[in-house]
């Protein structure tokens, strides 16, 4: 395992999620281009559990831990197999398909090399995302390696890490514009709502640049009033 960056906690939400953020100016000396994020095994994935959900198209592609979500700037994300893994092309080929489907797709660049064994996207953010949907890249290639690299110094990244009930959390996410609003509805019984910059929320509440709130109304309106683009993200069970 290696973890180059410094990403800091944000807060708890209750006993259900951990918000941590990491971001350049957080800690210039780590958090800039060349920082990599890597497993050396399959073990040493968090929430492994997820890890037990397959693609319907084929098992050697399994639900990624969706604990990392890139806010701006540009990263490296790769996959490294073994002959033991069993990855053949048709399941590369899936899971390419799968990205290239993708409303984000057009923040990719992906390449692979069968003969290596390595699959890799380089992915810079846009805000593609103007209605909710899952979460972008939340299938993994079941491989051995797998790990991210900045390619920027100015990469924002949020690290959502689930306490408990791992398997039972759903996300959705959209990207917000400058001045934009949107209308979060309450989803589940337990219903938390993150934001990745400043937002104002039902005209009334202004939140800090990342923060999680817990909806207990049926909905809330957030507003983005940063000078950026921002992901905001719900998570509910």
């Amino acid at each position: 395992m290696r973890f180059d960056p410094e990403i800091g906690l944000i807060k708890k939400l209750d006993q259900n999620l951990q918000i941590s953020f990491g971001h350049h100016s957080l800690n210039p000396e780590k958090n800039k281009t060349g920082a990599i994020v890597r497993r050396d095994s399959k073990e040493e994935r968090a929430h492994v559990e997820l890890r037990e959900t397959t693609h319907p198209d084929t098992d050697k592609i399994c639900l990624n831990v969706m604990s990392y979500t890139l806010c701006r700037g540009k990263i490296r994300v790769k996959w490294e197999w073994t002959e033991a893994d069993g990855i053949t092309e048709n399941d590369v080929n899936i899971f390419k398909t799968y990205h290239e489907n993708l409303t984000c797709s057009s923040m990719f660049d992906i390449n692979y090399d069968m003969a290596a064994k390595q699959f890799s996207i380089d992915v810079e953010y846009k805000p593609t995302f103007t209605n909710w949907e899952d979460l972008p890249m939340k299938w993994d290639l079941d491989s051995s390696v797998g790990g991210i690299e900045w390619l920027s110094d100015d990469v924002e990244m949020l690290c959502m890490i689930r306490i408990q009930d791992v398997t039972k959390w759903s996300v959705r996410q959209k990207d917000l514009w400058p001045g934009e609003e949107t209308v979060v509805e309450k989803s589940g019984n337990e219903c938390y709502v993150i934001n990745t910059n400043y937002v104002l929320v039902n005209n009334t509440k202004e939140v800090e640049r990342v923060d999680g709130l817990k909806l207990i109304s049926d909905s809330a309106v957030y507003k983005n009033i940063s000078s950026e683009p921002q992901k905001i993200l719900k998570y509910y069970k």
